[in-house]
């Protein structure tokens, strides 16, 4: 068992974002094995070609990441060819977990709890490798547990992307979320942010993070 998460990225045809794709979504829950919660996300960050396509993203989290079919997943955007204009689906490994003891990771979040997911790309080196790993697990993840309102940290390794493959995909994603009123932004953040060990690990990337935040919307 390889637990994971499948980021669908959504571009609807309708204006009405999620509401046209309810039906849809629920048949993607029952094709998907393992579902075990979703998040259906609308974007607080600013949208564009270039860089952030997609408004829409919807986040399953699954039992087996192994257990996933490309060809269910072509079936599912094949069966959704009247409602989107375009979808990326990428899947990932899960690395870690972490979250405060009184949070119950188990079924979706609350409405407008705050999502920030970011991409990363380290230099493909044993050595750097390790370093990030260590890097995220001894600081960078210790010092986001202080900021006021965060709840949950999970952390992924990319396996593969289907689709239109129009969102910037990283080799590794850290994704955590925090509640409506937070830190972000304040001195606790910073912390993480600005210590000597994530400027020389930023250092050793070989690519810019992808960040981007999504409010919860069901």
């Amino acid at each position: 068992m390889a637990p994971g998460c499948i980021v669908v990225y959504l571009d609807a045809k309708d204006s009405s974002g999620f509401k046209s794709l309810e039906k849809w979504l629920a048949t993607v829950r029952t094709a998907i094995p393992g579902v075990q919660v979703t998040m259906k996300l609308e974007a607080t960050d600013t949208v564009d070609e270039s860089e952030r396509p997609y408004r829409l993203e919807y986040l399953l989290q699954v039992a087996d990441i192994d257990n996933i079919q490309d060809s269910t997943i072509e079936s599912l955007r094949a069966s959704a060819k009247d409602l989107l204009t375009r979808s990326d689906w990428n899947l990932f490994r899960s690395i870690s977990f972490d979250k405060k003891p009184d949070f119950d990771a188990s079924v979706t979040p609350p409405l407008n709890m705050q999502l920030v997911q970011v991409g990363m790309a380290p230099r493909n080196d044993p050595d750097n490798i390790a370093d990030y790993h260590n890097w995220y697990k001894t600081e960078h993840m210790p010092f986001l547990a202080q900021v006021p309102g965060w709840q949950v940290g999970n952390r992924y390794e990319f396996v593969r992307a289907v689709g239109d493959k129009a969102e910037i995909v990283r080799p590794f994603l850290a994704a955590h979320l925090y509640d409506e009123v937070n830190g972000l932004g304040g001195p606790e953040w910073r912390k993480s942010v600005d210590s000597q060990y994530t400027k020389r690990v930023q250092k050793n990337c070989v690519e810019p993070n992808h960040r981007r935040t999504w409010k919860v919307v069901g």
